[in-house]
């Protein structure tokens, strides 16, 4: 009995693999301080604002990223249309140059032709199929995943600086030193030259000015309507892997 599921196996791993290499080049990315921070007096208020400064090489490594990001959610995009031709192949039927698994705009859409990218397949597994909501508004990640994959085909995915995952201070108290993170409450500002990052108070200013810098640490995230700002790319590879490694189980069924 032929192993059916190889396929699609390979396709994840091949987008591990991306998803290790993202990591590194986010590492090396980071380590070439694309966004250093400075601090001034905000005269209105006195209050002690920390900014961040674009520099000009950031543009040029987010755009690397992007073209890691773009791979891997090629190969789980794609892991699926493979399932949906063992599918076919499975309960005897002969896959054809439309052959794929349906990811549609609307429910009505999908109710209208959804069905029959998977002729072919066992009346289970379009059931299946079905129950999964493979459209916009019935399953979120499977519909994120495939708007990725379809918008890197025609551009670079968005990939930004995304302030901030957190501010790490360092406190001398009594002779003992204590680093604390401080979390903003939702990281979802676009990194400009100038942007906040932290403030200190006025009332704060002195004793906080009598500490060593704070280390401001950044996300890199996807800007895209369907992957919002604010999501670590990590992340959001790894729950989009998550979803399709599930739906590919729900099939497994009807590939014996």
């Amino acid at each position: 009995m032929p192993d059916r599921l190889i396929g699609p196996r390979l396709k994840i791993k091949r987008a591990d693999k991306h998803v290790a290499d993202l990591e590194m080049a986010r590492q090396e990315f980071v380590a070439t301080d694309p966004y250093t921070h400075f601090a001034e007096d905000e005269a209105e208020t006195g209050d002690l604002v920390y900014r961040v400064t674009v520099e000009p090489h950031a543009a040029e490594g987010l755009r690397d990223l992007s073209i890691i990001v773009g791979d891997a959610v090629h190969n789980l995009r794609s892991s699926l249309d493979l399932v949906a031709w063992q599918l076919v192949e499975a309960n005897g039927g002969r896959p054809g140059d439309t052959t794929a698994f349906p990811i549609w705009w609307s429910e009505a859409q999908f109710r209208g032709g959804g069905a029959g990218y998977l002729k072919g397949a066992h009346p289970d597994a379009i059931k299946t199929m079905r129950d999964l909501k493979p459209y916009k508004g019935g399953n979120a990640a499977l519909w994120r995943l495939h708007r990725l994959d379809a918008t890197d085909k025609h551009r670079l995915l968005l990939v930004v600086g995304a302030t901030h995952a957190e501010t790490l201070y360092g406190f001398s108290i009594g002779g003992r030193y204590f680093r604390v993170p401080i979390r903003p409450r939702s990281p979802t500002t676009l990194l400009e030259n100038g942007a906040e990052v932290f403030r200190v108070p006025r009332i704060a200013r002195n004793y906080f000015e009598n500490q060593p810098d704070p280390e401001i640490t950044l996300y890199v995230a996807l800007r895209e309507p369907d992957a919002p700002l604010g999501l670590n790319l990590r992340d959001t590879l790894n729950d989009l892997r998550r979803t399709t490694v599930d739906v590919i189980k729900s099939f497994a069924p009807f590939l014996g």
